[in-house]
């Protein structure tokens, strides 16, 4: 078992190599594709066996994440949430096979998923990264 510290000693500070990336010439980076990056980063997520999902909520800017061992629970949670007409939360819903985002209508009555377009996906390959960065500033 380790040891435990003192509670009025600090925690020992690692350093990070922040500073050994941002002086890296661009060479040093691969480039990657816009739809190369999503497949890897976004769609390659894992989540350990005894995790059934994990639902992120978004409400004026505050986030917080749960997580859910049993799928009927997180369901039970989900339609006890999107119940409220008034809601104006976004749910993101992970779990080990797809990511769905719930999204309330104008109308305020219920929730909609939106759509997956992932022939969009198609559209950033063409994109330079100084158009990317003027769409997302």
């Amino acid at each position: 078992m380790p040891k435990k510290r003192p509670s009025n000693k600090r925690p020992k500070y690692f350093p990070n190599n922040w500073k050994a990336y941002k002086d890296s010439p661009d060479e040093f980076f691969i480039p990657i594709s816009f739809k190369d990056f999503f497949n890897w980063k976004v769609m390659g997520w894992a989540l350990p066996s005894s995790i059934a999902c994990v639902i992120r909520e978004e409400t004026d800017g505050y986030i917080s994440e749960k997580v859910y061992s049993q799928s009927a629970a997180a369901q039970k949670y989900l339609d006890t949430k999107t119940a409220d007409k008034n809601m104006k939360t976004i749910f993101t819903i992970v779990d080990g096979n797809s990511v769905q985002v719930l999204s309330p209508q104008r109308k305020g009555d219920k929730y909609r998923q939106l759509p997956d377009d992932s022939d969009d996906l198609d559209l950033w390959d063409d994109i330079t990264d100084e158009e990317i960065d003027e769409l997302f500033g």
